[in-house]
């Protein structure tokens, strides 16, 4: 799908096209446009009217494939990290040790993220403004990158050694602060009001 990449208009006038295919296009469109327009503009500054402008799909047809803008964006955002997953299952699938095919797989990310810079703000700056939604589907993204690279792990690999106290300690100290941007995040989309600019590119949501 990507951010910068649009699937291109059906034909005009009449053109026998079969209903799936119509509607298959439609989706596209409007997936790719929510894409774009986020990441341009950020949540906040996307509405479904920009949406459509972008996309060149009607609102009669946007509010029958999706509920609302939210439901239009999480989809897009489900697309392109599926996109994304299967990008790196196939270069984990590749040849070579496993430190090898990891470090395919890591270029493979940096290409994909390269290739499309707007896909890669869409999917890591400007979503955690949707809410609660977005770091759960943040969360299960990483854990299915997670699963990808484990599998690939000698399973008669013996057990890691227990971490001492102090790794233990930092640790813990690092999950809480984890947590309690999280929670800050959650205050943040229940009550918006202003917030500062997310800036950069690169930055991972907390």
């Amino acid at each position: 799908m990507g951010a910068t990449g649009g699937t291109g208009a059906l034909p005009r006038g009449k053109h026998g096209l079969p209903r799936e295919e119509v509607v298959r296009s439609q989706r596209a469109r409007l997936l790719t446009a929510a894409a774009k327009v986020c990441a341009e503009r950020g949540y906040d500054a996307t509405t479904v009217a920009t949406i459509l402008a972008e996309a060149g799909v009607g609102r009669e047809t946007f509010y029958e494939l999706f509920e609302d803008r939210r439901a239009c964006v999480l989809e897009a955002h489900q697309v392109l990290l599926d996109e994304l997953i299967e990008q790196v299952r196939v270069a984990y699938a590749g040849p070579g040790e496993w430190v090898e095919r990891c470090r395919a797989t890591i270029a493979a990310l940096l290409d994909w993220f390269a290739a499309d810079p707007l896909a890669g703000r869409f999917l890591l700056v400007e979503l955690p403004a949707v809410g609660p939604e977005f770091h759960e589907r943040f969360e299960e993204g990483f854990d299915r990158f997670v699963a990808v690279i484990d599998s690939g792990l000698d399973p008669d690999l013996p057990e890691p050694e227990p971490l001492p106290a102090t790794s233990l300690a930092v640790g813990g100290r690092d999950l809480a602060h984890l947590r309690r941007g999280r929670r800050r995040a959650h205050r943040r989309a229940a009550d918006p009001g202003p917030r500062p600019h997310l800036r950069g590119a690169g930055a991972i949501p907390g």
